[in-house]
C-alpha cells in the first residue's frame, strides 16, 4: 500500500476518535436530554392553528382536493360541466379501464379510480362508464357524448381519431 493511503485512513480514524472524545467531555448525553426537554415544551404550546392531519396521506388528499383553476363559466353565469365521450371499455382480471375523451381532447385510457382533468372514473358498467366530476356522478354510455350543457355530439369521428394517409395511387392526387 501507498503511504498516502495509510495516512488518509489514519487521519480519518483519529478525527472520529477526537470528535467522540470532545462530545463525551462536553456532556454529550446531557445535551441530547436538554434538546428533548425543549422539544417537549415547544410541542405543548398551542398555536391556535387548525389540527394536524392524522396521516400524511390526509394532507395530500386535502391538497389535491383544492382546484387549481376555476371551472369554465357558461353564458348564464353558472359553471359548466366538462364534456366526456366513452370510446372503449376494458374489463380483465388485471385491468378495468375506459377510453375517455375529456373536453374534446384525444382519448386516453383511465383505470378505475384514476382522475384526469377533473374527471374521475368510478366504475365500468356493462354498457358504459360511471364518471364523477365536481357536479356529481353520472353514467356515460359507450359511444355516447355527455356534457353538462346537454349539447349533442357535433358529428364526425370521435375525438382523437386519426385517419390513415391516402394511398400513393389515389385518383385525383397526381396532377
Amino acid at each position: 500500500m501507498d503511504a498516502r493511503l495509510i495516512s488518509i485512513g489514519a487521519a480519518s480514524l483519529a478525527g472520529l476518535v477526537a470528535g467522540g472524545a470532545l462530545w463525551a467531555l462536553s456532556g454529550g448525553r446531557a445535551q441530547g436530554e436538554a434538546i428533548d426537554a425543549l422539544d417537549a415544551r415547544l410541542s405543548s404550546i398551542a398555536t391556535g392553528s387548525r389540527s394536524r392531519p392524522e396521516r400524511p396521506s390526509d394532507a395530500l388528499a386535502q391538497a389535491l382536493a383544492i382546484p387549481l383553476f376555476i371551472a369554465p363559466i357558461t353564458p348564464t353565469g353558472g359553471q359548466s360541466d366538462v364534456s366526456v365521450q366513452v370510446s372503449g371499455l376494458v374489463r380483465t382480471p388485471a385491468r378495468t379501464a375506459a377510453l375517455l375523451s375529456i373536453g374534446g381532447a384525444s382519448a386516453e385510457w383511465l383505470s378505475v379510480g384514476q382522475t384526469k382533468n377533473g374527471v374521475t372514473l368510478r366504475a365500468i358498467s356493462g354498457s358504459g362508464a360511471v364518471i364523477a366530476t365536481i357536479f356529481g356522478e353520472r353514467e356515460v354510455l359507450l359511444g355516447a357524448y355527455a356534457s353538462g350543457s346537454s349539447e349533442p355530439a357535433t358529428g364526425g369521428p370521435p375525438a382523437g381519431l386519426k385517419s390513415p394517409p391516402p394511398p400513393a395511387s389515389a385518383p385525383g392526387m397526381s396532377q
